[in-house]
C-alpha cells in the first residue's frame, strides 16, 4: 500500500473553481483565527486528539484541493491507495509521534478541509441563538477560556459553521451533496482527478497522432521523458456509488 508523502502544496492546485475553494477556506481560516486571538482560545501545543479520535465526514468538495495536488506532484494513486485501505480509518493524513499518540501533526494541513478549519472556533445555530462547539480538550484544560468563547459565540462574534460550510458547497452541489468519512470522501475526489488527468493526456496524444506531419517539431514534444511511463487510467470500481 503507497502512502502519502511530505506536505501538499497549495500552489500546485490552479483554475477557477480550485482557486475560489481555497479562497473560501482562506476566509475560514482567517475568521477562526480573529476569533482566537480576541478570546484568548487555542489548542495545546501539539495536540492532535481530534485527529485521533475523530473520523470526521467531509464532502468531495472539501477535499478536492488536496487531490488536485497530490495528483500534480504525482503521488495521487498511492495516496488513493491508501484512502481505499484505510476507509474507515483515521484520516491518512495525521502522523501521531511515537508513544504519544495524542499528539501529532497533519501533513495535509495548508489544504485541510472546512470542518478541520472550524473545528472549535465556530459556532453553530442553536434554538437562543449561535452557540460555540468547543472542543473537549479545550473544556478540560481552559474551562475559563471556553467560556471567554461562549460569550463571544452568544454575541454573535464567532464564526458559523454553516456560512462558511454553505458558500463552499454553493460552488459545486453535485460534489458537495453528500458527507462521507474523510479517507472515502478522499478516494471519490482522487479518483475523479486521476481519471480527469489520465483524459487529459489521452486527448493531448490523440491530438498530436492527429495532426500532420509539419505539425509534429520539436517544440510538440518538448520536455517529454522518454524513459516516462504514459498515463494510466486510475483504479475504478472500488468505490461505492
Amino acid at each position: 500500500m503507497g502512502e502519502p508523502s511530505g506536505d501538499l502544496d497549495p500552489e500546485t492546485v490552479p483554475e477557477p473553481v480550485p482557486v475560489v475553494v481555497a479562497a473560501l477556506l482562506a476566509a475560514a481560516e482567517d475568521a477562526t483565527r480573529a476569533f482566537a486571538v480576541a478570546t484568548g482560545l487555542r489548542c495545546p501545543e501539539g495536540c492532535g486528539a481530534c485527529c485521533h479520535d475523530a473520523r470526521p465526514e467531509v464532502t468531495e468538495l472539501d477535499v478536492s484541493l488536496i487531490a488536485r495536488d497530490a495528483v500534480a506532484r504525482g503521488v495521487g494513486e498511492a495516496l488513493f491507495e491508501a484512502a481505499v485501505a484505510g476507509a474507515d480509518a483515521r484520516c491518512v493524513f495525521y502522523e501521531s509521534e511515537d508513544g504519544a499518540p495524542h499528539k501529532g501533526r497533519c501533513t495535509a494541513y495548508s489544504l485541510r478541509p472546512m470542518l478541520c478549519r472550524l473545528f472549535g472556533f465556530a459556532a453553530r445555530r442553536g434554538k437562543t441563538g449561535p452557540e460555540l462547539a468547543a472542543c473537549r480538550v479545550h473544556r478540560a484544560q481552559t474551562p475559563e477560556l471556553v467560556a471567554v468563547a461562549e460569550e463571544a459565540a452568544r454575541r454573535g462574534e464567532a464564526p458559523l459553521f454553516g456560512d462558511h460550510q454553505s458558500r463552499l458547497d454553493g460552488l459545486d452541489p453535485a460534489r458537495s451533496a453528500t458527507k462521507r468519512p474523510i479517507n472515502q470522501a478522499l478516494a471519490r475526489a482522487l479518483e475523479r482527478e486521476l481519471t480527469r488527468v489520465a483524459y487529459a493526456g489521452e486527448e493531448a496524444a490523440a491530438a498530436l497522432l492527429d495532426a500532420p506531419p509539419a505539425a509534429l517539431n520539436d517544440d510538440a514534444v518538448e520536455g517529454h521523458d522518454p524513459g516516462s511511463e504514459p498515463g494510466r487510467r486510475p483504479p475504478s470500481g472500488k468505490l461505492a456509488a
